[in-house]
């Protein structure tokens, strides 16, 4: 069989408690993709003001947020955007997902050793020991 909760769950406890852990699964994955979308805007409003642009506060934070100016958030749009972005990569299917996945782990992992490699001249070792 596949392997996966459910599955397994609606395999040895029953119908009604793989019901419960399938929309568990469901509520877990649409609260990990809010956050990693709301996460990813920050990143992508850092980047536009490198180019000396920015959407505006009120459509990068939530109605619960405001800035010390008074002005409230209404809607997080590019946490939008991302999240319809991730959702329509899992809607296209497993392979894409896991290809997209693969291109992301190698992205980061060449940032980290990016930074070790321009780190690595700053390292000031001990000419002596004791």
């Amino acid at each position: 069989m596949a392997g996966s909760a459910y599955t397994y769950s609606y395999a040895t406890m029953g119908e009604f408690v793989a019901w419960i852990i399938g929309w568990d699964l469901i509520l877990e994955y649409a609260v990990a993709a809010s956050t990693v979308s709301i996460a990813w805007s920050e990143y992508a409003n850092r980047v536009l003001d490198w180019f000396g642009l920015r959407f505006p506060y009120q459509w990068t934070h939530s109605p619960f947020e405001h800035d010390p100016a008074g002005v409230h958030g209404i809607m997080n749009v590019p946490a939008v955007f991302i999240l319809l972005i991730l959702t329509a990569l899992l809607i296209r299917g497993t392979k894409e997902s896991a290809f997209v996945n693969g291109l992301i782990v190698i992205l980061k992992v060449s940032i980290v050793l990016l930074f070790i490699g321009i780190g690595w001249q700053f390292i000031n070792p001990p000419t002596t020991l004791r």
